[in-house]
């Protein structure tokens, strides 16, 4: 039985581990991208509500991404309520 099988044929998808490790603790920054990126904004509005670049944005958003182990901005807030940042 192939359980990644198994959970794309259900719809479900797999939960992030999101367990805050001391070394991948957002930066107040990254926390406030977050923020705006969990509510809907692009990153194109972000960059324009914190006078900063569009890829400034991007850039903080992979590293977002990847400290709160993340695929999709969808899953962003739900993972910084579990964490205690929201």
């Amino acid at each position: 039985m192939n359980l990644a099988f198994d959970r794309r044929a259900s719809g479900a998808l797999p939960l992030p581990d999101l367990e805050p490790s001391g070394d991948e603790d957002l930066t107040p920054r990254e926390t406030e991208i977050a923020r705006l990126a969990s509510i809907g904004m692009t990153n194109k509005e972000i960059g324009q509500a914190l006078d900063i670049s569009h890829w400034t944005v991007g850039a903080h958003m992979r590293r977002i991404f990847s400290k709160l182990k993340v695929k999709r901005r969808a899953a962003i807030q739900l993972a910084m309520i579990v964490r205690g940042a929201a």
